[in-house]
């Protein structure tokens, strides 16, 4: 039996404990959940209902973009064995807390004189909040900034009734899916934390606190008794089978729960670590709710490693972020609920849990860092945590870098410089591994300047594509000629005249079809981008390219927070030889 104080009601609950990982090591129970009976029915929209599968994605859709990702990022062994027998990282943790790894040999690329850096990296910076600002859903403070939001989603509940207004839309629909939501969070905070210099400096610092906590609040409500959280709210079929604005909707919008009869390990570890990483922010300026965040973590944590499977096999109406394993996401929340509070417990914890995912899934499952492969941003924790260096953790970091930087291991670059993996939503994947380029050589720079410049640049050189040296910005309100048709609905719709959610104009699927650009500029939002051969459609049904997300714009907020602080510039990645793929216009992205 197992036995925990729970934050909500301060009462102890024992249960038989599962746990996925004994204090001893061993193994209790698998990763992958078998089938079980669902309470909640299939919520699929019929094919047939407005939407789906002409404007929307269907469940099929769905299943064959996970298919897709799957493949397209699916870990080549002898790359990685080839890369193993080549290098033999050192990795040594030091008195200021960075980790050392001995240079790779530089790989094999043009270098091509370019231009200086055109690009106010701290503006984009501001601007990307505003995105997670449009994003809110709720009763919207009086310091909302932007001017067609209004509150919306005020009768949102969990399956008990309890309050779970609040939160981010998840993309360019009025789901509040906490799958990806909490991954978002985790990787804006770490960026948040890794970065602050470049926070300070473009004065972002107190914007972003303000957004974090806005979701750290949601996060909170969503965890309403001792063993439930609500998980999801609102059903993808309805949701996609009408167009128009939040303010005004009027479908059910149905919760789903996790408990312990309906498990799910990856949402919770994903959560906890969003709250323990947030809570890092709040030490100094408001200490007492970062013991709260602390607290939920803990419980959360709790319940996901006791109640043990895929949160997408307890609730089917996941299907839009199905998730592959529970294991990754398990590692990532008790590494950082080992950064929180030094607890040998967690990081015990984390070491046995990647263990354990590296025997099933070959170290990440595929060569994408995003919300259902969390383990190369844990990767990246374990090495600058463990207080005995341990040099497997940095190597798997530069072997996931190195597919990137040399387009090896289902990566391909486009003719303009694009590291590329996959048609749908491909700029979020380049630059969550950015991001984590960035991490990595913010950390390395007194140590390994040659390695820190290599990562650097590799990650400057993705973001000036994106932001315009591909002849066109990707970024919503930002550079030359940005997406104008973006797949989101409140963007879509025109203003209303007799007050927000009056629904005064009416918005509905005949706004969507319009060619004339959105009426409302949803500012700092990045967009799917380009295909294979730098080809784009800037067009709202092109949801695949143009639809923005909350996890797209995580791991890009970090690198323009990293950007925004680093002393380097692109004129010197030229100069020292450290450019490998350089952007450059090109001629069939519509600019």
């Amino acid at each position: 039996m197992g036995c925990r104080r729970f934050v909500q009601t301060g009462t102890v609950v024992c249960v038989a404990v599962l746990s996925l990982v004994s204090r001893h090591g061993s193994v209790s129970a698998q990763s992958r959940a078998p089938s079980r009976s669902l309470t909640a029915t299939s919520t699929a929209a019929p094919s047939s209902a407005p939407g789906i599968g002409t404007f929307e994605p269907s469940l099929g859709d769905y299943a064959a973009k996970h298919q897709s990702i799957n493949t397209a990022f699916k870990l080549n062994s002898t790359f990685f064995a080839n890369l193993s027998a080549t290098v033999v990282p050192a990795l040594q943790k030091v008195s200021n807390g960075t980790f050392d790894i001995k240079p790779i040999a530089q790989a094999g690329g043009s270098k091509i004189e370019s231009a200086s850096d055109e690009y106010d990296y701290g503006q984009v910076l501001g601007l990307s909040w505003k995105f997670y600002e449009a994003q809110r859903s709720g009763k919207l403070p009086a310091n909302n900034s932007i001017p067609w939001r209004g509150d919306s989603a005020l009768g949102d509940k969990a399956p008990d009734g309890s309050d779970v207004t609040g939160g981010w839309y998840d993309a360019g629909d009025h789901l509040k899916l906490n799958f990806p939501m909490a991954w978002a969070a985790s990787v804006l905070a770490w960026g948040f934390i890794e970065f602050q210099d470049g926070y300070s400096s473009s004065a972002q610092t107190a914007y972003a606190a303000d957004g974090l906590r806005w979701v750290a609040d949601y996060f909170i409500k969503c965890h309403h008794s001792d063993v439930a959280y609500t998980a999801q709210v609102g059903d993808p079929g309805s949701d996609h089978a009408t167009w128009g604005r939040a303010e005004d909707m009027t479908m059910a919008r149905p919760s789903w729960d996790l408990d312990q009869n309906n498990p799910g390990s990856d949402l919770l570890g994903q959560t906890a670590a969003a709250l323990a990483a947030i809570s890092i922010m709040f030490e100094k300026s408001d200490p007492n709710y970062a013991l709260m965040l602390e607290a939920h973590a803990r419980d959360l944590y709790a319940i996901g490693t006791t109640f043990q499977g895929k949160y997408s096999d307890s609730i089917k109406a996941a299907y839009p972020y199905p998730s592959s394993n529970f294991l990754d996401d398990l590692t990532w929340g008790a590494a950082w609920m080992y950064r929180k509070t030094g607890e040998q417990q967690f990081l015990d914890d984390a070491l046995n849990f990647w263990e354990r995912n590296k025997d099933e899934e070959g170290g990440g499952g595929y060569l994408a860092w995003n919300w259902d492969s969390s383990i190369w941003g844990a990767d990246v924790l374990l090495a600058q945590l463990m207080p005995h260096p341990d040099p497997k953790y940095g190597s798997e970091v530069q072997r996931f870098l190195e597919a990137w930087i040399t387009g090896t291991d289902g990566i391909t670059y486009t003719p303009g410089g694009l590291a590329w993996g996959n048609q749908w939503g491909t700029l979020r994947f380049v630059t969550n591994a950015a991001m984590i380029a960035s991490v990595y050589a913010n950390n390395v720079q007194s140590t390994d300047p040659t390695m820190s410049h290599r990562y650097s640049c590799w990650a400057r050189s993705q973001m000036k594509y994106i932001l315009g040296d591909s002849g066109r910005s990707y970024v919503v309100g930002f550079g030359n000629d940005p997406p104008t048709h973006a797949h989101h609905r409140g963007a879509s719709c025109p203003p209303e005249t007799g007050g927000l959610g009056s629904n005064v104009p009416t918005c509905d699927y005949s706004d969507f079809s319009v060619a004339t650009a959105d009426p409302n500029i949803i500012y700092g939002a990045l967009l799917g981008g380009p295909a294979q051969d730098d080809s784009y459609m800037d067009s709202r049904s092109n949801y695949q390219q143009n639809e923005p997300a909350v996890d797209y714009n995580s791991g890009f907020t970090g690198v323009l927070a990293y950007l925004t602080g680093s002393p380097d510039s692109w004129d010197q990645c030229v100069a020292r030889g450290d450019v490998v793929h350089t952007p450059q216009k090109a001629s069939n992205n519509g600019s």
